[in-house]
């Protein structure tokens, strides 16, 4: 029984009869080994550094032999954090060793030591087991070092961390992620966790509700502000609808799960960890193309801008884009006039201008009339680097 007065293992009342046994009869364990695991649990479970919440599961992991530097090695590899006292250098070098199957002298790392990590998860008075992985700690790392590099995208300027955590991706799946209420699913949290230690496919759901978010904020309202403030505002919804987070899962996805798939080619070219600018593939053009057309305009724009064409086109874009696009070209080519009125934006709006061009240049094809799910997601993938390109890029 844990601490907190649930049962693990256990019968209800007449609830089970199997060839004349009763209760715990059907699963007869001593009282020895009843003890004994129930005071490992117990134990591990008092430890509130070695325990972590993921949705409504209660993470925790040990190795063989108790030494405690593999949780907080483990935890510090789940979250892309080094431990305490050690640098990020240090920490590549650590993995880079243990998922060549070498030991870590200097941290007291075995590769080959048995791991172990359990998700329990409330059921009514009983615990749940939502997970139990058991393998080396070299591979446990390996898998997820794997998720780490699959997730790996070029973040904004502003985003201050190199790796994304299990909470942060979850997060990205909620409607609000700034909020402490809001819970991711948790049958798919568990089963994100369980891909992660595994290196099995992504839960099918992890991509659906990071679609619907991206739907979701890109059809939202902006609220009624100041002038000032409703441009201010435009500025930061601009990474809100396809956020790093967004982008880096539908990324891992398609990179994890479409392994064999025959268009994995393609999906390799677009789904890059930052800008390709040779890739021709018409759903991640026209990402980039509409993310053109939308500084064009904010460029352009005074300070009474309430609402920009990603308010109004970027769900119809992303999924019907040829009768978008159609109200698209001519709404830019006003903007690009207007902002070239502008004389201090000259050299800007000539930039802005060539890139527009070179991109309707690789669009060899009639913009099609409907994309399917994945090229949706390719769409979104093709906004997200045009946004988040980086200086030497442009």
């Amino acid at each position: 029984m844990s601490p907190n007065g649930w049962t693990l293992v256990g019968f209800d009342k007449d609830s089970f009869n199997s060839y004349g046994k009763q209760q715990g009869y059907n699963a007869p364990v001593s009282e020895y080994a009843a003890f004994a695991y129930t005071a490992a649990l117990n134990y591990l479970l008092a430890d509130r550094n070695n325990v972590k919440k993921v949705g409504d599961t209660t993470v925790v992991c040990w190795a063989e032999g108790a030494e405690p530097q593999y949780q907080t090695f483990s935890w510090a590899m789940l979250n892309g954090a080094p431990p305490q006292g050690l640098r990020d250098n240090d920490l590549r070098a650590a993995v880079k060793r243990l998922t060549a199957g070498l030991p870590c002298e200097e941290l007291g790392l075995d590769p080959n030591r048995p791991f172990y990590i359990l998700g329990l998860a409330p059921n009514a008075a009983r615990l749940s087991v939502r997970f139990f992985y058991r393998d080396t700690f070299g591979n446990l790392m390996e898998n997820v070092q794997k998720h780490h590099e699959e997730m790996k995208i070029d973040r904004p300027v502003y985003d201050p961390y190199p790796t994304l955590s299990l909470r942060a991706i979850l997060k990205e799946t909620v409607k609000d992620p700034e909020s402490q209420d809001q819970k991711p699913d948790p049958v798919m949290a568990g089963a994100v966790a369980r891909a992660i230690f595994t290196g099995g496919p992504y839960p099918a759901a992890l991509l659906e509700r990071t679609m619907l978010r991206i739907r979701a904020s890109s059809s939202r309202k902006p609220a009624n502000s100041s002038p000032k403030e409703g441009r201010t505002d435009l500025r930061k919804r601009k990474e809100q609808a396809v956020t790093r987070g967004r982008a880096a899962i539908i990324k891992a996805y398609y990179l994890r799960n479409w392994k064999h798939h025959p268009k994995y080619s393609i999906i390799e070219e677009v789904m890059d960890v930052r800008l390709n600018k040779d890739c021709g593939y018409p759903p991640y053009v026209l990402g980039r193309l509409f993310a053109i057309m939308e500084e064009i305009q904010l460029e352009s724009a005074d300070w009474d801008l309430n609402r920009s064409i990603k308010d109004s086109y970027f769900t119809a874009a992303a999924s019907t884009p040829s009768s978008a696009f159609q109200k698209l070209f001519p709404l830019s080519d006003y903007h690009l006039k207007k902002l070239k009125r502008d004389q201090n934006k000259s050299g800007r709006a000539r930039r802005l201008e060539q890139e527009k061009a070179s991109l309707v240049c690789l669009l060899t094809e009639p913009i099609p009339k409907r994309f399917t799910i994945d090229e949706t997601n390719c769409f979104y993938i093709g906004y997200y680097h045009q946004v988040n390109r980086k200086k030497e890029e442009q």
